[in-house]
């Protein structure tokens, strides 16, 4: 077993039957998995280069649209444990990618101002709200290009959807060190690489616990 498939059969139970296949060569990630890590990755990015990277806490209607797609995303996924459900491979695909793209939205400012230092945030405003518009509806556009039997679009997903895999990993740890450890310390650039060794640490081990839960569970 590979490295990639190491990290990936932690997190994903990568049945081809709902895996894309392209050439011979699956994806490392289910389809929904697939789609859920694009879109965090894709989120991230859009916040970066959109008026979105200096926005303050999602507004209150963005939330509430945000939370459902991530309640629609939940009950469709236990749907799918108890067959009551069955989604094609481009819909899980949709559904993985809204469910990243508003969970990184929803995220962002935090990141931002943990590990990029922003001292002030801005209100959304009609700039912000565009931008949340305009990545909600390329998100259609993405599932097409992830489903085509290209393979250079093929290729490009699987290193996108592992790099979401692990910066989303990652991060979460190392928010969590961040926000236990903050408390009346100077932040250097070796204290936040120290941090961010520990928080790969961390994944490393959560790795090792849920491929040993995976297998307790056959799942």
């Amino acid at each position: 077993m590979d490295i990639v498939s190491l990290v990936t059969s932690a997190f994903c139970h990568t049945l081809p039957e709902r895996t894309y296949v392209v050439g011979g060569h699956a994806l490392p990630l289910c389809a929904r998995c697939t789609g859920v890590y694009v879109g965090l990755a894709l989120a991230f990015a859009w916040a970066l280069a959109t008026p979105l990277r200096r926005a303050d806490a999602v507004p209150r209607r963005a939330l509430w649209f945000c939370i459902g797609v991530i309640f629609v995303f939940a009950l469709l996924g236990f749907g799918r444990l108890y067959d009551v459900v069955e989604l094609g491979l481009r819909a899980r695909t949709t559904l993985g990618l809204y469910f990243g793209a508003t969970l990184g939205v929803m995220i962002w400012p935090v990141i931002a101002n943990w590990f990029g230092g922003v001292a002030r945030f801005a209100p959304w405003g009609r700039a912000q709200w565009i931008s949340f518009v305009l990545l909600l509806a390329l998100l259609p556009g993405v599932t097409l290009l992830i489903a085509a039997p290209v393979p250079v679009f093929h290729l490009a997903t699987g290193w996108v959807s592992l790099a979401g895999l692990l910066a989303s990993w990652i991060l979460a740890n190392g928010l969590v060190l961040l926000w236990v450890f903050r408390r009346h310390r100077v932040w250097t650039l070796a204290s936040r690489l120290f941090t961010l060794l520990i928080a790969v640490a961390c994944f490393a081990g959560e790795v090792a616990l849920l491929r040993w839960w995976r297998s307790l569970w056959s799942i």
